[in-house]
């Protein structure tokens, strides 16, 4: 269609005659029919054709009733005029400054503007417009030509200047936009659009004329209802159509959910989409379809369009695929347009919706209208990228803020504190200038204003979650977060209301300690920075502190306290806490110990890489990743940086130094002999890493850890010297700009190669692997992959446990014993005497004689390759829980073959052997216990506890090893323990899991079942373990687990 301002009329005028008495207008005091609506629109129309003329001239609207803005706006279109949205939101003087640089032909408002300059514009009041009637019936239907390019009409965007801007909206762009979102999402006859928005805001003219181009109903709200009445009058009315601001759904949004019943389309628009509705969206699924519409005023409100429900849980929600006839461009800083995907620049747009450019203002039109490929295009100052046939959006290119180099996504800071505190009802992340420093700010409102928990518990809530300089320095508590005229929050409110905290009260109660040293620096740091100490761990750099405030700084402080401090002092020292404590161990007030400074270093030759010094500056020579050496550097002292980095290659391979040569035990000899290889793989998750500490950690671990350094060669283990993890031998892949499924498959492919090359090399020529991942700008993860020759489940717990110690308290463990000793001291006390005295024991006994009854019994289900029972545990103690477990186990065994005793090989995880303590050892040093169980024995109801009574006096006592009899090379054919071996059922305890880990542990066993198969073809293995209230038994094979347990 191309005159839609006719089409508009025409359709009024129709359902006028075809409908007559349904509600064209509804509202808490009045309802209009379209019958009684489109005679009022005619009579006002026709008024303002003789008062105005026919021709396309701007004519200013100012009203508080939106019934009669919206009767009047009508009457101005059918006469053909542009349409400019004077609301009572906007003040008065700037009203005047609009008038002024528009110049419509003509103001209809109320009496308030009269006596004011307002140029040579026509004043209208309303009052004589409102009480017009017709005259003249000749004159009602003169025509008036309308045409695709008139001004539909002008809005007034402020952009960051503060200053207006005519923004000029032909009836093709602006009412086209209109009619196309009225297509996709048609009305039809009982469908109603809420009209809530301040009708100067662009997305309210979806609210007040897509109804029109449907067969529905426009519900008014009241301008004395706020926005968090809107699910009321979706009850009440039963609304079908909303259009809202960001802000505004995150008010009504879980009242959305309960209100639904009628509510078809939820349109958002305005700023970016919460990320936190989108995860509830999805996850809850509510029968009305939610969608973010992207697009500045000076493109006919939207651009592109998104359906929520295809988020899948990114960083941001995407403002999705282009509108039709809608072409997106991204261009980079020089102005050329990036073709390449996930690659950020500024959003440009061209197509259908463009404008006719700021009326009156051509410097503006200069600098944000540009042509490409032969058309007009608007560039918006909006950041984003594209990504998997879906646009992003970053934020606005002028409203972003940077903290030490890094550019903050307010958004994320957000997500955080509601995510981590959920007393908060919202927040806003703002960097707000301060006395010439620049302050981050949150400002937040409370769900229910008598639960309200302290500012530095807030912090505390999140600072596990962002980087130190992305945590807030100020929180600024209100009851309600204030939105402007258009229902974004109103970021002027805001700073106002920062600069009114922070004048109160220079000085923190908080704070306000009696010591002399305390108060003295609390007075330099708050003149040096202009800005009130509120937390005694604020770094004086992310308070907004430079060097120049640095040196003025270490001068007070000299004067003051007669010290003096190196930079470099100052620098590892820079948080107001260690400062403090640092000048009172100067001054000798506490002992040296209480210095709470950390001092992470590192030597670059120990990672491959080499500090030159050039004219001053150092630049760092290396092999291997160059973003790794980047991130390492970058987590140093600002001192200790190298200002330059060169990556080169070497391919200079350096033979390692033997240490020592030392018996295999029976684990891997028994592994080697069944040919059995497998990868372990564990990883941990750091938030807000530092990346120096990390390496520090990992060469620690190493260091202290006899079995990463060691290879199997001629059935020996042979342990090569230390030497420190070399960047270039480390595994490393950056994800931080990647979307999230394209990192997924990237993080899968490097996992799946190392998992080959680990099992192609192991246990000849390496063993393990690491792999550092840097998530994000703000989360790594470390992961381990390891050969089952020297690990098992047990030892990874080990390798966490160390690493996470390394890293948090920069500890040393050098008495880490070594596993050759643990090797050693079991061979030396298990010789064929020790091997004899076994088999002549009660105990052997009692398992041959298990095992040779239940043989009567058992037949191996080659059919059966997996199954698994849950059932509901009844107590909380934990040796309780195992008997549980263990019982319920060794009855579902009774009633699956009938067997009144059976032998169980239990495998325990032997921490301590002949008085040395190896639980820090990073080792598989597992073994079994064997323990029978009687059906007739009430006592074995608890085998569990049975069989740690067994495992201390074999093992802890006795020093006897069963593993090592039956299983290494040198005992495997003896003829005196068989029993043991030919034990069929296994048991292996893994104690309690998390809920959230159950599902992946399960589908890990499925897999392990198949490897396991190789070790014996007659053993039932089973796995158990408890989470929550339930109990899990697993079995990897050999018997199903199908029957009741009564």
């Amino acid at each position: 269609m191309n005159n839609l301002r006719q089409l508009l009329i025409e359709r009024l005028e129709k359902y006028a005659t075809t409908m007559p008495a349904q509600p064209a207008i509804e509202g808490i005091d009045e309802t209009l029919t379209y019958l009684e609506l489109a005679n009022l629109v005619k009579s006002r129309a026709y008024f303002l054709r003789k008062m105005l003329g026919t021709n396309n001239l701007p004519v200013a609207i100012r009203l508080k009733d939106k019934k009669e803005v919206l009767i009047t706006m009508l009457a101005l279109i059918k006469a053909g005029k542009a349409l400019l949205p004077l609301p009572y939101e906007i003040p008065e003087d700037k009203v005047i400054h609009i008038i002024k640089t528009i110049g419509p032909q003509a103001l209809i408002t109320e009496k308030e503007l009269q006596h004011h300059d307002i140029g040579d514009s026509l004043f209208i009041p309303f009052k004589t417009l409102q009480q017009f009637t017709y005259q003249l019936e000749k004159d009602r239907d003169k025509p008036v030509t309308y045409l695709p390019e008139n001004i539909f009409c002008i809005l007034m965007t402020s952009g960051t200047t503060g200053m207006p801007k005519g923004c000029q909206l032909s009836d093709q762009a602006f009412l086209g936009r209109i009619f196309d979102l009225a297509e996709a999402f048609p009305m039809t006859a009982g469908d109603k659009f809420l009209f809530s928005g301040n009708y100067s805001f662009d997305v309210t003219f979806t609210q007040m004329f897509c109804w029109l181009f449907g067969e529905g109903t426009i519900v008014i709200q009241d301008e004395r209802d706020k926005f968090n009445k809107i699910p009321r009058y979706i009850e009440q009315f039963r609304i079908t159509h909303i259009a809202i601001s960001p802000a505004i759904l995150r008010h009504i949004y879980e009242e959305l959910k309960a209100k639904q019943h009628s509510l078809k389309f939820v349109f958002v628009a305005g700023e970016k989409f919460p990320v936190e509705i989108a995860e509830k969206y999805v996850k809850e699924k509510p029968h009305f379809e939610l969608f973010n519409l992207y697009g500045p005023t000076e493109f006919s409100i939207y651009a592109t369009k998104f359906a929520v429900t295809n988020y899948k849980k990114e960083k941001t929600v995407a403002i999705g695929a282009p509108l039709q006839g809608v072409k997106v461009y991204l261009l980079d800083e020089k102005g050329c347009i990036i073709e390449k995907p996930n690659t950020e620049g500024e959003l440009v747009l061209a197509g259908k919706g463009m404008f006719n450019g700021y009326l009156n203002n051509p410097k503006e039109n200069k600098e944000k209208i540009l042509q490409i490929d032969g058309q007009l295009a608007y560039k918006t100052g909006d950041l984003g990228y594209y990504a998997e046939n879906q646009y992003y959006l970053i934020g606005r290119k002028d409203h972003q803020f940077k903290i030490n180099g890094v550019r903050v996504e307010a958004e994320e800071i957000e997500k955080k504190l509601l995510q981590h505190n959920p007393l908060i009802r919202e927040a806003v992340v703002s960097y707000e200038p301060y006395h010439d420093k620049q302050i981050l700010v949150a400002y937040i409102s409370w769900k229910d204003k008598e639960k309200k928990i302290a500012d530095s518990q807030i912090i505390q809530n999140v600072e596990n979650s962002l980087e130190k300089y992305f945590l807030p320095k100020l929180i600024v508590s209100m009851a309600e977060l204030p939105l402007n005229k258009n229902g974004k929050v109103d970021r002027a409110a805001l700073q106002q209301r920062f600069h009114e905290q922070v004048t109160k009260n220079l000085t923190n109660q908080q704070f306000a300690k009696k010591e002399s040293h305390f108060n003295q620096l609390k007075t330099i740091w708050e003149s040096v920075l202009q800005f009130p100490l509120t937390d005694e761990t604020a770094d004086f750099f992310l308070s907004g502190g430079d060097s120049v405030d640095g040196v003025v700084l270490l001068t007070e402080i000299e004067e003051k306290f007669g010290l003096t401090l190196s930079e470099e002092e100052f620098i590892g020292h820079s948080s107001f806490k260690q400062l403090l404590t640092l000048i009172n161990v100067k001054m000798g007030i506490v002992p040296e110990d209480d210095q709470l400074a950390e001092h992470w270093t590192i030597d670059w030759t120990d990672l491959g890489g080499k500090i030159i010094n050039d004219a001053g500056k150092k630049i760092l020579v290396g092999e291997g990743e160059e973003k790794l050496y980047e991130l390492i550097n970058a987590s140093l002292p600002l001192a200790k940086q190298a200002d330059k980095i060169f990556i080169r290659k070497n391919e200079q391979i350096v033979q390692p130094k033997v240490v020592q040569v030392f018996p295999l035990f029976s684990r891997q000899e028994f592994y080697l002999r069944k040919n059995f290889n497998s990868i372990l793989q564990t990883v941990i998750n750091f938030d807000q890493p530092n990346y120096v500490k990390l390496m520090v950690a990992l060469n620690k671990f190493v260091k202290h850890q006899q079995l990463t350094r060691c290879l199997i060669m001629d059935r020996r283990f042979v342990e090569l010297a230390y030497s420190p993890i070399k960047l270039k031998d480390l595994a490393f892949i950056d994800l931080a700009f990647l979307q999230p499924r394209e990192a997924e498959c990237r993080l899968n492919e490097k996992l799946q190669a190392i998992h080959a090359q680990l099992l192609q090399q192991s246990p000849d020529k390496q063993m393990l692997q690491f792999l550092l991942v840097r998530e994000s700008f703000k989360s790594a993860q470390l992961y381990l992959l390891v050969s089952h020759h020297i690990a098992d489940a047990a030892s990874i717990h080990v390798f966490k446990n160390q690493l996470l110690a390394y890293y948090q308290k920069n500890e040393e463990n050098p008495h880490v014993p070594s596993y050759a000793s643990f090797v050693n001291s079991v061979i030396a006390a298990n010789n064929e005497q020790r091997l004899i005295e076994l088999a002549e024991s009660n105990y052997y006994r009692e398992i041959q004689l298990a095992n040779d009854s239940f043989r009567m019994f058992f037949n191996y289900d080659t059919t059966c390759l997996f199954d698994e029972y849950r059932f509901t545990l009844t107590t909380k103690n934990r040796e309780d829980r195992a008997n549980q477990l263990f019982a319920q186990l060794a009855k579902l065994v009774h009633q699956k073959t009938g067997a009144p005793v059976f032998a169980f090989q239990i495998l325990k995880n032997l921490r301590r052997f002949a008085n040395v303590d190896y639980k820090e050892l990073f080792a598989d040093i597992h073994c079994s216990i064997y323990t029978t169980y009687h059906i007739d024995k009430p006592e074995d109801e608890r085998l569990f506890s049975k069989s740690e009574q067994n495992f201390k006096a074999i093992y802890e006592k006795a020093g006897i090893h069963i593993d090592y009899l039956t299983s290494s090379d040198k005992f495997v054919d003896n003829p005196f323990i068989p029993t043991f071996e030919e034990t069929f059922l296994n048991i292996n305890y893994l104690g309690e899991i998390h809920k959230e880990e159950v599902p992946s542990l399960i589908e890990q066993l499925r897999s392990a079942a198949k490897q396991l198969a190789k070790l014996h073809t007659n053993k039932v293995r089973f796995t158990c373990f408890t989470s929550g209230d339930k109990g899990y038994l697993i079995a990897l094979g050999g018997m199903s687990l199908k029957a009741e347990i009564e």
